[in-house]
């Protein structure tokens, strides 16, 4: 056996050192499966209520998390456009936005707007 299979033994061991092996290991299993069956109403309730919370609170840190994501990419875009004003203003005066066919710019702005919606449209709740 070589060293690198004695370190491997060893750290397996001390991962599988508090492993129930024991006799009965089945009939132990069982009755705390059955415990679990046996709860009282209460106590399903509770983890239920506990669950459900935690839940929440997951979808408000990625809600808030999204809107700070979106929040950064607005004021990119904006910094950008303030940042080249002038040469957007030149290239629109130049005639650069009349070659822009008015129709595909407003199905580019629908898609977008459809693309960016479509998340939150789909957690609407169905109509009754």
């Amino acid at each position: 056996m070589s060293e690198q299979d004695g370190r491997l033994d060893a750290r397996m061991r001390a991962l599988l050192a508090g492993v129930d092996t024991g006799r009965d290991f089945d009939a132990r299993v069982m009755q705390r499966i059955a415990a679990l069956g046996s709860l009282p109403a209460v106590d399903l309730r509770a983890q239920f209520e506990r669950r459900r919370d935690v839940a929440r609170r997951r979808l408000v840190r990625e809600a808030w998390s999204n809107a700070v994501t979106i929040t950064g990419i607005g004021a990119a875009a904006g910094v950008l456009v303030w940042r080249h004003a002038p040469a957007i203003m030149q290239w629109a005066r130049s005639g650069g936005a009349t070659e822009i066919d008015p129709w595909l710019l407003t199905a580019i702005v629908a898609v977008a707007l459809a693309g960016g919606l479509w998340p939150l449209l789909r957690r609407l709740p169905a109509p009754l």
